[in-house]
């Protein structure tokens, strides 16, 4: 009994050092297995003396049949022998994981821990406390050490934080038993006879963490036999780190960025200036501010690094469906979707006046006809008038052989299979391709016009004309045409 009041000291030791608001409740994240179950159970105990108002919570992620149903009805067995409110949610795990994805664990992760922050929401709870302890916290400082992560993922997990996503309420994360080992748990379930699941899921050496369980920490203990110690210590320790470059990033924030739309504009020449370190965490800076999920990797860190130091116009795909386009001077963080392109994507076909104006969405088209080849139209190419984050750098531009085009003029968008033959090489080309090669942004493609004539393409405006459209010595009447950004267009 003295090993349990030992655990039931630290416990309220690690409760009182949260800080935590007791007038509003606390959920309590149960799983059913023995670490949750402890929690729980020390938690009780402590709740008249401190002041806590629990509720338990419980997800079922759809992952294991009737054993994750045998997981809730034990769950709600135990809330009502403590007599304690329950919150129990259902999720399809699987099918989140297909859609956006992640692997089953990290699309568990954000179910489980979005049902808390819903729950928490609804009740007015001031957070959600989970029993992770210090094997897990071993274990994901391993898995992190793994994956290749910096000093952030690196501190694996803390005593109180705070989990965000998008068009989720914030929640904060307590972890009183992060100084507590398993076998401690384990220890206190069994003297309090308190009997919790085993998910037999955790036998399985497929998933990384398991294998890091079940075959790397014992090997580990061969070297070290307090390894878990060991390791916590050293999360611990660059956590205080990290605690260091938040307080620099804190000084230099407002200078360096500021939100724009859905995201986050970024003073990138002020950004290149600053320490690899403190640009690092700069960057997880944004990434946090974004509300995202899964968290950048070191592999994404590196690649932002880059298109930072390089120089000109710079798009980066991220995981998440976010972007980083970088100008010069400046760059821009968020939703692809969100991201600050100027223009709407042209749908439908839009006739051209010959000679005339034409407003089409986000577009006003002029066509002039003109009687004479000035010297010098046959060697020019249309060249890009794209920025790759701001749109057009100037009104797009082209002249056309008139008689090659054969009239009926129209501009569209893209379309599947759409092929041409790009001024100066002597084979067509698919435009996809084209795109490609000319480092145009996904998000951009379906955003600039195509002239077309009946099927064939004329012109990818701002970039290349087709090479039957192109003027020549013997050209007798020159179109040109100029694409003008034009609010009046948009919508219509």
């Amino acid at each position: 009994m003295a090993r349990n009041d030992t655990l039931l000291k630290k416990a309220a030791q690690q409760v009182e050092g949260l800080g935590l608001a007791s007038p509003a409740p606390l959920l309590v994240g149960v799983s059913g297995g023995p670490d949750s179950v402890c929690l729980l159970h020390l938690l009780w105990r402590l709740a008249p003396r401190l002041g806590l108002s629990l509720r338990v919570a419980h997800l079922n992620h759809g992952l294991r049949g009737q054993e994750a149903d045998e997981d809730a009805r034990y769950v709600a067995g135990l809330a009502q022998a403590l007599g304690l409110p329950l919150h129990l949610g259902q999720a399809d795990v699987a099918a989140v994981a297909k859609a956006r994805r992640l692997s089953v664990e990290a699309a568990g992760r954000q179910a489980r821990y979005g049902f808390f922050a819903a729950t928490a929401a609804a009740v007015g709870a001031q957070g959600v406390a989970v029993g992770h302890t210090a094997d897990d916290q071993a274990e994901t400082f391993l898995l992190h050490l793994l994956r290749g992560a910096g000093l952030t993922g690196l501190r694996a997990m803390e005593r109180r934080s705070w989990w965000r996503a998008a068009g989720q309420p914030p929640l904060l994360v307590l972890r009183p038993l992060l100084g507590v080992g398993r076998e401690e748990t384990l220890a206190y379930c069994a003297a309090q006879a308190l009997q919790p699941r085993q998910d037999h899921s955790n036998l399985s050496l497929g998933p990384l963490r398991n294998r890091i369980r079940r075959q790397l920490l014992p090997l580990m203990a061969q070297y070290n036999p307090r390894i878990r110690e060991a390791l916590g210590r050293a999360a611990s320790a660059l956590a205080q780190e990290v605690a260091y470059l938040e307080e620099q990033v804190d000084a230099i924030w407002p200078g360096l960025a500021q939100p724009q739309g859905a995201g986050v504009l970024l003073d990138t020449q002020a950004l290149g200036q600053l320490p690899p370190a403190l640009q690092r965490q700069v960057w997880r800076r944004a990434w946090m501010s974004l509300e995202a999920e899964p968290e950048l990797e070191a592999a994404h860190l590196e690649a932002l690094a880059r298109a930072l130091a390089r120089p000109g116009r710079r798009h980066l795909s991220l995981p998440g469906r976010r972007a980083f386009l970088k100008d010069e001077g400046h760059g821009w963080l968020g939703p692809v979707e969100a991201a600050p392109y100027p223009l709407p994507t042209l749908a439908g076909e839009w006739p051209l006046a010959v000679p005339g104006e034409t407003l089409i969405p986000g577009w006003r088209v002029e066509v002039e006809l003109l009687p004479s080849t000035p010297e010098g139209f046959g060697k020019r190419r249309s060249a890009p008038g794209w920025d790759w984050g701001l749109g057009p750098t100037a009104p797009l531009m082209a002249h056309m052989d008139w008689r090659s085009c054969g009239g009926g003029l129209m501009a569209r968008g893209r379309r599947p299979g759409d092929r041409f033959q790009p001024l100066g090489l002597a084979h067509p080309k698919k435009l996809q391709d084209f795109f490609v090669d000319a480092k145009v942004p996904h998000p951009w493609r379906d955003r600039i016009p195509i002239v077309a004539a009946g099927e064939r393409i004329l012109w990818v405006a701002g970039l290349r004309l087709d090479e039957s459209a192109r003027v020549t010595s013997s050209s007798r009447e020159v179109l040109r045409l100029t694409f003008h950004l034009d609010s009046r267009g948009r919508g219509l």
